[in-house]
């Protein structure tokens, strides 16, 4: 008997530990939640249920002076490794979908160091109508061969409240530098429930530049706070 009550005892503990390390906290749209981490280090896992055609963005307002990463994926758990987009080792990090499937989008917090604070929000909300500015990168191709041209543009949308942003745009090349394009930096006023396009590239390819894939990123910026409204990437390859 002594044996048997052993073992139970030793499922019930495993059974725990599994439900522990995969609980998963439902969020609603555009509404805060709240909460605090208890180990330095520790994962988060959120989900929340979206219809067919939004664009979804995820923020994640971390304690003062922590580093945390944030990811996204549909239908299942993202990892570090699979995920439809993440924003890596930041304060306050920001993920976004751009024309979502119907149904569940899971997201994984990763924290990777806090001093003091250990306090958080996240929010998730639908870039159709959102609560803050988001982004998202157009390209006209994402193949690309010499005399070839690539045009992409930011789509910026906006919720009910006018913000001053900035965006800054960069392209990562294949060997993971970074190299400026068009304007760095431009800071602009977006007015309420406002939404424009901007050319942020144009390139013709001419046979010296690296082959292989590029990323070209997007971050819109509160000018004030400096925190990220909404992180977008886009990949492009090029073969001469």
């Amino acid at each position: 008997m002594k044996v048997k009550v052993y073992y139970s005892l030793i499922f019930i503990l495993v059974l725990g530990l599994c439900s522990a390390t995969w609980a998963v906290t439902p969020l609603s749209l555009c509404e805060p939640y709240s909460g605090s981490f208890q180990n330095d280090g520790e994962r988060l896992y959120f989900e929340v249920h979206v219809e067919a055609g939004e664009n979804l963005l995820v923020t994640f307002d971390g304690p003062e002076s922590s580093r945390n990463s944030l990811y996204i994926k549909y239908s299942q758990i993202p990892t570090t490794s699979d995920y439809d987009d993440m924003d890596y080792d930041v304060q306050d990090p920001a993920v976004g979908v751009y024309g979502t499937q119907e149904g569940v989008y899971y997201i994984m917090v990763v924290n990777h160091y806090f001093s003091f604070s250990k306090n958080y929000t996240i929010t998730a909300s639908s870039s159709t109508n959102p609560s803050v500015p988001a982004v998202y990168v157009s390209l006209n191709q994402t193949s690309f061969h010499t005399g070839e041209t690539i045009i992409a543009n930011a789509i910026v949308s906006n919720g009910p409240n006018p913000y001053e942003v900035e965006a800054k745009v960069y392209v990562v090349s294949p060997d993971n530098g970074k190299s400026s394009i068009f304007d760095r930096y431009f800071t602009f006023m977006l007015g309420a429930n406002a939404q424009i396009t901007r050319e942020v590239l144009r390139h013709t390819f001419d046979g010296t530049e690296e082959s292989g894939t590029y990323k070209i990123v997007i971050r819109l910026e509160d000018v004030i706070t400096g925190a990220d409204f909404w992180v977008d990437r886009r990949s492009f390859e090029f073969t001469p």
